[in-house]
Formats: C-alpha cells, structure tokens, sequence
C-alpha cells in the first residue's frame, strides 16, 4: 500500500511537471497521435477546437533535455533543470521518454465543453503499469469507476448539467488518459471511441 502512494505521488508530480512546462517551454510530431476536433464532433456532437497553443508533442532526452513540438509549428528545446525540475534518480526512473498533451474547447448543445488527453511512454512497461495502477487506484477513491477491461478504465463524477470522464489505459509502455468535461451524459463506447484516436 505504501508503494501503491509512492507511486500515486510520483504519477502526480511527473503530470504536474509536464503542465507546469507547458508556459516555460510551449507543432507537432507527424507521429504525435491526437484527438481532432473533427473526431470530437462525429463522437460527441457540438462545436470543437484544438488549442494548438496548448497543445504539444514532446520528447526527453537522456540528459534531461526536453524538445517540445507545439500543435501551432513551434519548437522549444528546455532542460529539465532550467524548467525548474531537478532530475532526482526517483524522478528520473519515473520520468517519460516522450508523450503528448493536447486541449480541445467546445461547445455542445449550448453548454461549454472540454477535452483534456495526454499520453506518456515510460521506460519500460513495469513503470507504466505502476502508473496506471496508482491511477486506478486514486480514482476509486474519488469516483464512480467501470472496468472497461484488466488495462481500461472509466472514473465517472458529475450530474446537474455537467458531467466528468476519465478514461485511462495502458498498452505497453504507454500510459494514455483521456478527460472530458461535458452537458450530458456519454456512453462507455463514445469514451472509448474517443481514446482510440491516441
């Protein structure tokens, strides 16, 4: 259990750090896989937009070098110490070798909406699997959470007009996530569908 916290704290700060980068080192990868809007609409209707000024691609070298390729053509070089990160053994271990992050706005029936999706490829597939267990974990204390299979899942919140998804799921030595904010409620399919564009 206390490794099962070790791990959830480490999963937090390693998320953290790639949001925190995003204003110090804000493109694309042509094999950076993203939500489009267009995939948004078909799924879930309304009216979406990629923030490509938010969204980005990155790598991590093994000198802690982080390339981030921004959805809007831009490209940062940044050190994870200069960003602010120091690049402890624990850190380093747990740390990604690449990833992305992208945000989408909309707008459906009226309402606003959000899509949140990042992806994260570790080292090997043990510490992917480590990180999606403290997800899981986490999650079942904060939410309603449905097995969609042994490497998915799908932590529900809301009600009164506003409804919370994430998604979660692990291939490999990737860890996806997926989060959305929505007037209505979504089917377990349209979720997955979703996922399945990463």
């Amino acid at each position: 259990m206390k490794n099962i916290i070790i791990i959830g704290v480490i999963a937090i700060v390693v998320v953290i750090a790639i949001v925190v980068a995003v204003p110090l080192i804000l493109g694309h990868f042509n094999s950076c896989s993203y939500i489009t809007a267009s995939d948004a609409e078909s799924v879930i209707g309304g009216k979406w937009t990629l923030q490509k000024d938010q969204s980005f691609c990155f790598t991590v070298s093994s000198n802690g070098k982080v390339t981030v390729k921004l959805f809007n053509g831009t490209t940062l070089p940044e050190n994870l110490s200069s960003a602010g990160l120091q690049a402890s053994a624990t850190f380093s271990q747990y740390a990604p070798q690449s990833g992305m992050v992208e945000s989408l706005n909309g707008t459906v029936n009226g309402h606003p909406a959000s899509i949140q999706a990042y992806y994260a490829t570790f080292s090997s597939s043990s510490v992917a699997q480590k990180m999606f267990s403290a997800e899981y974990t986490t999650s079942h204390l904060l939410s309603n959470v449905q097995n969609v299979s042994n490497n998915e899942f799908i932590a529900s919140y809301g009600g009164y007009g506003t409804y919370s998804y994430t998604v979660v799921k692990v291939s490999g030595n990737t860890v996806y996530v997926l989060q959305v904010t929505v007037p209505e409620q979504l089917s377990t399919s349209q979720l997955t569908t979703l996922m399945g564009y990463l």
